[in-house]
């Protein structure tokens, strides 16, 4: 087999250096510190903008999703009343799920709210073909509310739920799965029928409609399907004597399911059994359209190893992230972590042969969780880190115990940028989502505040956690072959309402860009410049300087 293993064993984040503000005439002076370039270590982008959503107690968002039409979607959960907008949201009790539609904006289409008087919240969300929106979560009330419907548990354990919306947010359906223990959802897919898998881990019995499915040992796997009606059509469960996990779930491009999670001692998936090298290994797995498994594959050594992201690209190559410690082996190919656990990065073939997997690790904890592949076969995966870490020659301290980091990767596995998230507190980017025309959606949960690119965003106080989405330039609105180095540049007031004054210490040449990309504005001027912005549409607009020497993004707002 020929393998290319990219052996890195350390990772950073890139440290963007900060714009340093300077009083000048009462102006702001925007001044760019210099920065080093290379063919493999361009400049992060920034945001185009970031919504952030809380209460003084306890909110938290865990996934997102777009649709064809651009429009973004979260599954979250949230605690006493809620500001969406202009509108209010009071929770049933604990914490309610939460869904919100946005535009590509951020600007809130709609939402709405499932939940009883304890903690319940919602964990996936799924675009169908036809853009009905697939709603599933958790829920731990005896009485759970959503719309005209009720779901009844005994309240003494988490139970799972999985719901369908339409575009505009009218409840279709909407079933629950009940046991003698917990049951979780935590991944879920769509094929082009509509039709639903959803994958996680059950405890001792449980009821998915009128199948009844028992444990082989303490927890199991389940994939379960319904038709786009809500039809259960079958559940299928894997496991043995010990605690087994699913995490997550895929289609491949000839849509079967590909999962990933954990298990203990070892793991029967149909004719395949695998066993554990030591605490807990990695799985993945395909299985047929029907659930039946077509070939399983295990990571792991003699520690711990857990499979946590999963993501397939237009190649049908597969794409796995999570984090191991000790020894750990890809097939023949082994990695030795450098803390207590290390992150990593594979990717199989779509037969399940091993082919690549890069490996991040400083001196304690990093954790892999998401990871997606864009049209252009570029690799994007966050997770988490804490203490010193490096990457390459550049040494990344967490801000306080566990920070987050997005990294991208081209098709040769080559490092783009990557991006911190940190904060006196713990922060986490708890999904991505990749769009068709480069653009990058994440989303955050954090306590207290989160630090990003520079800017601190405040949360809602009370010591409880809080979340936001954000959209991330597309690279194309990047210059990555000059950068501003020690040149002055000043452009006021922003945000704008009629009239935007440029002032550099050369001749130069200005572009207004829309955030679509869309050039709407040229001009060539001497040092100064006047821009009349009153025509405008109100929003975000990117203002291109080039200068002799170099060039220069800088992000307005247009009031």
């Amino acid at each position: 087999m020929n393998s290319q293993i990219i052996n890195t064993h350390y990772l950073t984040c890139f440290q963007v250096n900060a714009l340093k503000e300077k009083k000048m005439k009462n102006y702001f002076l925007l001044f760019l510190v210099a920065l080093s370039f290379s063919a493999i270590q361009a400049q992060p982008p920034g945001f185009e903008w970031i919504k952030k959503y809380g209460t003084p107690l306890q909110d938290a968002v865990h996934a997102i999703s777009e649709d064809s039409e651009g429009n973004i979607y979260l599954a979250a959960g949230f605690s006493d009343t809620i500001t969406l907008e202009s509108e209010t949201l009071i929770s049933n009790g604990g914490t309610d799920a939460l869904l919100i539609k946005c535009n590509s904006n951020g600007d809130i289409l709609w939402f709405t709210s499932i939940g009883g008087t304890a903690d319940d919240m919602g964990t996936e969300v799924t675009i169908d073909p036809e853009g009905n929106v697939i709603f599933s979560g958790v829920f731990h009330s005896h009485e759970v509310f959503i719309g005209d419907t009720i779901l009844y548990s005994c309240g003494c354990w988490e139970f799972s739920f999985t719901s369908k919306y339409s575009s505009t947010g009218e409840l279709q359906w909407v079933h629950s799965v009940l046991g003698e223990g917990a049951v979780i959802t935590n991944g879920q897919a769509v094929n082009s029928e509509g039709d639903i898998y959803v994958t996680g881990v059950f405890y001792m019995q449980s009821y998915f409609g009128s199948d009844t499915v028992v444990t082989a040992g303490s927890a199991d796997i389940f994939l379960a399907m319904y038709s786009q009606s809500g039809i259960l059509q079958w559940v299928k469960t894997f496991g043995y004597s010990g605690y087994d996990y699913g995490a997550d779930i895929t289609l491949d491009n000839n849509e079967m399911p590909v999962l990933t999670g954990y298990f203990e001692k070892k793991v029967t998936f149909g004719n395949d059994t695998l066993a554990s090298s030591g605490y807990y290994d990695t799985y993945i797995v395909k299985t047929d359209a029907d659930g039946n498994p077509l070939w399983a594959k295990k990571a792991g050594g003699e520690n711990e190893d857990q499979g946590i992201g999963i993501c397939v690209d237009a190649q049908n190559k597969i794409y796995i992230t999570g984090f191991y410690s000790g020894t750990t082996w890809f097939e023949d190919y082994s990695f030795e972590s450098v803390g207590n656990y290390d992150s990593y990065l594979a990717r199989y073939d779509e037969n399940g042969y091993f082919e690549n997997a890069v490996v991040f690790g400083g001196t304690d904890h990093e954790m892999g969780t998401k990871v997606s592949v864009d049209q252009t076969g570029n690799i994007y995966a966050c997770g988490q880190f804490s203490g010193s870490v490096t990457f390459a020659d550049t040494l990344l301290t967490s801000t306080n115990y566990l920070d987050s980091y997005l990294i991208k990767l081209d098709s040769d596995w080559n490092r783009v940028w990557i991006k911190q998230a940190g904060g006196l507190n713990q922060q986490k980017i708890t999904d991505i989502a990749v769009t068709g025309n480069d653009s990058l959606y994440i989303c955050i949960t954090f306590s207290d505040s989160v630090f990003i690119d520079g800017d601190t965003i405040p949360g809602y106080g009370g010591g409880w956690d809080d979340f936001m989405v954000g959209r991330i330039l597309p690279d194309s609105l990047l210059t990555q072959t000059m950068l501003f180095t020690n040149e002055d540049f000043l452009i006021y007031p922003n945000p704008v309402t009629d009239r935007l004054q440029l002032v550099t210490n050369s001749e130069s040449f200005v572009r207004i860009i829309e955030t679509s990309g869309r050039t709407i504005y040229t001009r060539r001027f001497e040092s100064t410049h006047t821009i009349d912005c009153s025509g405008f549409e109100k929003g975000i607009y990117f203002v291109e300087v080039t200068t002799r020497k170099s060039k220069k993004i800088s992000k307005i707002v247009k009031y």
